[in-house]
C-alpha cells in the first residue's frame, strides 16, 4: 500500500498547537493547586499529570509534523498548506480526539480547562 499525503492548512495545526499549550497552562495550575491542597496523589492529580502529559506530547507530535519533509509527488500544494502523510495527519487526529474525552473525563470532576 502507498503512503498518500493530504494537504492540511497550516492554522489548522497552529490552532490546535495554540489549543494544546493553553490547556498545559492551565492544567498546570490545577495540578499545583492539587497539590498543595491534598499533599499526596489521587485520582484528579493523576488524571491531571495524563492530560498534561497528552498535551506535551500531542503538541510535541504536531510540531514535528509540520517540520517533516514530505515529498508532494508533483501536487500543488496552496499556499498557507503543508503536506502531511495522510496517516500522521490521522495519528494527530486521534490523539486530539483523545485529549478531548480525557478533559471530559476531568469535566466529571467539575474541572473546566478552558480560559475563562
Amino acid at each position: 500500500m502507498k503512503d498518500k499525503i493530504i494537504a492540511v492548512p497550516q492554522q489548522e495545526f497552529l490552532d490546535a498547537i495554540e489549543m494544546l499549550e493553553e490547556y498545559k497552562r492551565v492544567c498546570y495550575h490545577f495540578i499545583k493547586e492539587e497539590v498543595v491542597i491534598r499533599e499526596e496523589g489521587g485520582p484528579l492529580i493523576e488524571d491531571l499529570c495524563e492530560f498534561y502529559a497528552g498535551c506535551a506530547r500531542i503538541k510535541e507530535m504536531i510540531t514535528k509534523t509540520m517540520l517533516k519533509e514530505v515529498d508532494s509527488r508533483g501536487a500543488k500544494i496552496p499556499e498557507n498548506t503543508i503536506a502531511v502523510d495522510d496517516l500522521d495527519y490521522l495519528t494527530i487526529t486521534e490523539l486530539l480526539i483523545g485529549i478531548l474525552n480525557l478533559e471530559s473525563n476531568l469535566l466529571t470532576q467539575n474541572v473546566s480547562l478552558k480560559k475563562h
